[in-house]
């Protein structure tokens, strides 16, 4: 497996998350990327689903933050929605 590009500049704790996926046995979950790390999305995705069994689904609307979470969606059915937009993620600062 490569080194995802999205860990050279931040640090998201997905280990965290992909724990929480899998010991709260979730199989749908959304995930609301702030405009920074849409570019990344599909890599982040991609390990989530490679180290899961859950189906993801990305929305790709705003994300401002606390207040921004597209209520329009909770009649789907998601076990869990994941918002990096107002989370604190670390930039390392060796990259900035």
């Amino acid at each position: 497996m490569s080194e995802k590009k999205y860990k050279t500049y931040y640090d998201l704790e997905i280990d965290k998350l992909i724990d929480d996926i899998n010991s709260n046995n979730h199989k749908l979950v959304l995930l609301q990327f702030p405009d920074g790390l849409k570019y990344y999305s599909k890599e982040i995705i991609d390990e989530l689903k490679e180290k899961t069994k859950a189906d993801y689904f990305s929305y790709f609307g705003t994300c401002f933050g606390a207040c921004d979470i597209p209520h329009h969606l909770d009649k789907l059915g998601f076990d869990l929605c994941v918002q990096w937009g107002h989370a604190v993620y670390i930039k390392k600062k060796e990259m900035w």
